[in-house]
């Protein structure tokens, strides 16, 4: 579920995490999972802001925040016009990207992928940036990354 970058943080949280150690545990590891949480989101968040400035960001993650890690097009259409709702310049902003530019993005950086079975109680079939895909599948059901959903307080 991580590109290298993704590994190297998750390893970081898990030595500051046993600092003053020769050796982290896997306890340490595991107890660093908040911590990496955090670094990861950071890291997405750093990509958003390559292409958007500090106001769009926080409207961008604000759209995953406290809404379920699971979603399709017209959920995420939904939280656009509710959060699009209380500033106007988030949702003109909003509407000049459009509802699968966010998608697209959101899914380029690795914050969100597509998760969904191909026969009902078939295998879970995944599609994520990191995995090679290029686009989304916008059809198909999105998932927010395991590894920020606890920071994203997502249900």
């Amino acid at each position: 579920m991580h590109r290298p970058r993704g590994v190297l943080l998750r390893l970081a949280a898990a030595a500051d995490l046993a600092y003053g150690k020769r050796v982290f545990s896997e306890a340490d590891f595991i107890n660093s999972e908040e911590a990496f949480g955090e670094l990861i989101l950071e890291e997405f968040t750093d990509e958003i802001s390559a292409t958007c400035n500090e106001d769009q960001k926080e409207a961008i993650t604000s759209l995953l925040r406290g809404y379920p890690y699971s979603f399709n097009r017209d959920d995420f259409l939904l939280r656009i016009a509710t959060v699009g709702a209380r500033d106007a310049k988030v949702k003109s902003f909003f509407q000049g990207i459009g509802v699968d530019g966010l998608l697209r993005l959101l899914f380029r950086i690795g914050l969100i992928g597509n998760q969904f079975y191909l026969t009902e109680g078939g295998p879970v079939r995944q599609v994520w940036a990191f995995r090679g895909s290029t686009d989304p599948l916008l059809d198909k059901r999105f998932v927010v990354h395991s590894s920020v959903r606890k920071i994203l307080a997502t249900i």
